[in-house]
């Protein structure tokens, strides 16, 4: 470090100046004005925060390193905004990352989420997971930037998949992992599955979450990625979630969770003519409590989802179907349930949920649900359809605060009752707000 003495400034108010520069990175630069006092020694403190000390990220081709496994550790901080190149076989982010991903406000172009390789074995078999970090463990930190994710043609995996725009799979034994500050925009297209008992997992921000241990926080995020997937007439031996997306997040699946303020646009297509379980959810996919070993605790608060959730299903499935506005549903197979999720200070917002198949279920703000779920002071648009395709369908009548349905609200006129429970919890510190007119609330 250097210091000196900035001249440029009269003698009764001077500033003191710290500099480094190491290696390639820009030079860093902090200034601390003072003002001396006559005849006295002055004293300052000029500092840095080294613990946000990261490798710069100028362009696509140091953006590209982040591939590489050899720097999963890695810390990483956006300088320029990024537009990836026309690459046709997409990108391939790291499966286990564990460093901090600083965006700086940033905006990551032309993504890419192809991968053809099958990189993972789990219990059911080779899987993909696909995202701008494919999975992340530790106490991993990704922040404050925005990505942009085109799909070129609808994406066909020969194996299950899971596709998340920033992470595509979180499992195993974590710390306390922390995805914050994140926009996610575009669209996702999924082709047919290519083999009965194949599985698909899709998250406008992230997958699944399938821990043993540790914690994962999601907080002031926000989807606008539209998803379609045409599931196709593959089938499955188990009554388990075979096929689910999820505005904000497919899948939580095992594990500590928490979903705060955060919220999700994009509308939810998924057709399925197959014998296969699947759910849809404009915020949530699915969430999950039927394994004893392993913990499910998950705490969804002050969230929305406005887009549409439409789910056709086949009309001789024996799987479950289920689709809510917000969250799709308990991706449970039988009675047996173990854990716990609260969904509190919630809205449902969008304008239909249409959910067809034998065996299908639907809310606006939770599609099914087991007694482990508890439902506190959420509200749903009253002028939402609710029902099976656009024929066959009504307004909810029925809409407390602390059922599947949410009490109703009106979307023009009912902007403060939306933000008194989006913001509940806050008191004089409110996180939401309506900007310049806007129909919809937004963070603050």
């Amino acid at each position: 470090w250097s210091i000196s003495l900035d001249d440029r400034y009269p003698p009764t108010a001077f500033v003191a100046v710290m500099k480094r520069k190491v290696g390639s990175d820009p030079e860093v630069t902090i200034r601390q004005s003072f003002v001396p006092v006559a005849n006295k020694q002055t004293e300052i403190t000029l500092s840095v925060d080294l613990s946000k000390t990261a490798r710069i990220i100028y362009n696509a081709v140091d953006f590209k390193a982040i591939g590489d496994e050899a720097n999963r550790t890695e810390n990483w901080y956006m300088a320029n905004d990024i537009t990836l190149p026309n690459d046709e076989n997409g990108w391939v982010g790291p499966t286990d990352y564990v460093g901090k991903f600083y965006g700086n406000g940033k905006t990551i172009k032309n993504l890419k989420l192809i991968r053809t390789d099958v990189n993972s074995t789990g219990p059911n078999g080779d899987y993909n997971k696909s995202g701008l970090f494919a999975g992340v463990s530790g106490s991993a930190e990704l922040s404050d930037f925005t990505i942009e994710i085109v799909t070129p043609s609808p994406l066909q995996m020969a194996a299950s998949t899971y596709f998340g725009g920033v992470v595509g799979f979180i499992t195993g034994d974590v710390g306390n992992i922390k995805i914050k500050n994140i926009t996610v925009n575009g669209d996702l297209k999924y082709g047919a599955m290519q083999n009965d008992n194949d599985w698909l997992i899709v998250g406008g921000l992230l997958a699944q979450i399938d821990t043993t241990s540790g914690t994962v926080t999601i907080e002031n995020c926000v989807s606008n990625l539209n998803i379609e997937a045409n599931i196709g007439d593959k089938n499955t031996t188990t009554a388990y979630i075979n096929a689910g997306a999820g505005g904000l997040v497919g899948h939580l699946c095992y594990g500590t969770a928490t979903i705060k303020n955060s919220y999700a646009t994009g509308n939810i297509t998924f057709t399925n003519s197959g014998d296969k379980a699947v759910f849809a959810g404009g915020l949530i996919g699915a969430v999950a409590f039927n394994e004893p070993s392993k913990t499910a605790n998950y705490t969804i608060s002050n969230c929305y989802a406005s887009g549409t959730v439409t789910l056709s299903g086949s009309a001789t499935t024996t799987k479950n179907i289920s689709g809510g506005n917000l969250i799709g549903g308990a991706s449970n197979p039988d009675a047996n349930t173990y854990g716990t999720a609260s969904i509190a200070n919630s809205a449902a917002l969008g304008n239909t949920v249409l959910v067809s198949g034998a065996t299908a279920t639907r809310g606006r703000v939770l599609g099914s649900t087991v007694s482990q779920v508890t439902l506190a002071n959420n509200i749903a648009n009253g002028a939402m359809l609710v029902g099976t395709d656009s024929s066959n369908n009504a307004v909810v009548t029925d809409g407390i605060l602390t059922n599947t349905n949410g009490l109703n609200v009106n979307l023009s006129s009912g902007h403060s009752a939306i933000l008194d429970v989006l913001n509940a919890g806050y008191g004089a510190n409110p996180v939401w707000e309506y900007k310049n007119g806007a129909a919809l609330p937004s963070l603050k």
